[in-house]
């Protein structure tokens, strides 16, 4: 008899045909209006408990990012769902897709001025708080499926490499950087950094030996089709498509705040756009080959039918990344600039969209007004919180952080960590913004400014040291300096 219990869960969270007619997807510096729904989004559910009474639940769930009230919601209607299940036991993670629905509207303009509050001019459009609510919803029944639905099982972990991850910035020989900058000039210096094409495999299995569902831990995010106007999944929906006969599939988008899977040296002119379904389908293929190569080499001997699993959560606080009186005026003298002229004058019609701002204005308006908010909130708060989860299987740990994390922080984690495999969940029970590092933040690209995220380069590098003493602590080992 299996010492393991695994159960599964999966539902719909397309909105399109279910609660409305239209959606306005997220993720763009523009509204992109739709009732067109090129593939089902979903969220994915894995339930674990160990004989030592040990319980937690990954849900994957192909939107943007976490809200933290989404979060909230979901463990509230998991409480009345499944007593027995304690909500903090919930782990929620997004794969990061820019083909999906809103969910709130006032992250972005906490971040990037009033100007960017999300209310569609199409009274068709779906509510951001409508979806959040269905969306939590759909969680708490996907996540009441797997636990409830668990029965004994076995785990086998595993290991594959693709080169799909691809540094997404530009550095020039005058010392600036570039997100996607163009590379076919005299001033290009190199791609800044590296990727990890590591793919970290956790699969289940029933008590035949018969697989029931893989984790597969990328550290990329699922936008490839980022500018298209229809819902989608992107990458993963993809690789469902083309790997139908797998039960389940739960992507792990890694660290990854500074990647994509644009390759900026060929340009395209080796391969398909990475902007297209083309593209994307390419892409699917490579993670998928890789995927059922690793996977069938797995033995009997491989799966573990009974493992040590240990779920630590810690509730921290990051310093908040503050401006200077001098960054503040500079800031506010552009922002007031702004805000005069809009005022003053009638751009209703060049605003092309529900967002009050001509399309030319729009970055500069929101690093102006980043800075900003940011000093008001220095006033009050000088610090963010949020939660950290360490997952312990086996050998193996996963563990989380609401951040687009820059790929330097996951190296730094999994370089160090002390388990045979580390998997990190970037974007999972909640949302801060970027994390960028010193040479992202010195280069002064988009991502890496104050109007990107809450937390900078003191919070990153306690970060780090915080992850690995939560994971320290699920493998009872005594830290070395």
């Amino acid at each position: 008899m299996s010492g393991l219990r695994i159960g599964w869960g999966k539902e719909d969270i397309t909105p399109i045909s279910r609660i409305c007619k239209k959606v306005s997807l997220m993720g763009q510096l523009y509204e992109r209006v739709t009732d067109v729904v090129r593939d089902n989004i979903y969220v994915t559910a894995l339930a674990l408990e160990s004989t030592s009474g040990t319980k937690a639940v990954i849900a994957s769930l192909e939107i943007n990012y976490i809200p933290e009230l989404l979060m909230t919601a979901a463990r509230e209607k998991l409480r009345v769902a499944v007593p027995d299940l304690p909500p903090e036991a919930l782990i929620m993670t997004a794969t990061h897709v820019h083909t999906g629905p809103y969910l709130e509207n006032n992250f972005p303009s906490a971040l990037w001025g009033h100007r960017f509050k999300f209310i569609s001019k199409d009274h068709e459009v779906l509510s951001p708080e409508v979806y959040m609510d269905f969306v939590a919803q759909k969680c708490a029944f996907a996540v009441a499926a797997a636990w409830t639905g668990r029965s004994s099982g076995g785990v086998a972990l595993a290991f594959g490499r693709v080169a799909v991850p691809q540094s997404r910035f530009v550095s020039y020989k005058d010392g600036s950087t570039s997100i996607y900058g163009t590379t076919n000039v005299n001033n290009f210096l190199r791609i800044e950094g590296g990727a990890d094409t590591g793919v970290e495999y956790i699969a289940t299995f029933d008590a035949a030996r018969v697989m029931t569902g893989v984790v597969i831990n990328l550290a990329c995010p699922a936008q490839v089709i980022e500018h298209q106007s229809y819902i989608s999944a992107d990458l993963w929906g993809e690789v469902r498509r083309l790997w139908p006969e797998c039960p389940y599939i739960l992507p792990l988008c890694g660290a990854a705040g500074d990647i994509a899977m644009r390759d900026l040296v060929r340009r395209d002119r080796s391969e398909q756009s990475m902007n297209t379904e083309t593209g994307m389908n390419q892409q699917a293929g490579r993670i998928l080959r890789e995927t059922r190569h690793i996977l069938s080499e797995i033995k009997p001997e491989d799966i573990w039918y009974d493992m040590p699993i240990k779920h630590k959560i810690r509730n921290i606080s990051l310093p908040l990344r503050m401006v200077s009186e001098d960054e503040y005026y500079k800031a506010k003298t552009i922002y007031d600039t702004f805000e005069r002229d809009y005022e003053n004058n009638d751009y209703s019609q060049p605003y092309e969209d529900s967002i009050p701002l001509r399309m030319n204005d729009r970055m500069n308006y929101a690093m102006a007004a980043g800075v900003v908010n940011r000093y008001k909130l220095q006033q009050e708060v000088t610090a963010v919180d949020m939660e950290v989860h360490a997952l312990r299987l086996g050998d193996a740990v996963l563990t989380t952080n609401p951040f687009e994390l820059f790929q330097d922080y996951g190296m730094q984690i999994k370089a160090r960590s002390p388990a045979r495999q580390t998997l990190i969940a970037q974007l999972s029970c909640g949302h801060l913004g970027y994390l960028p590092t010193a040479i992202g933040v010195t280069g002064g690209s988009y991502s890496t400014g104050i109007y990107n995220g809450y937390v900078g380069l003191e919070g990153g590098h306690m970060l780090v040291e915080i992850t690995l003493d939560t994971i320290e602590a699920c493998f009872e080992t005594t830290k070395q300096r």
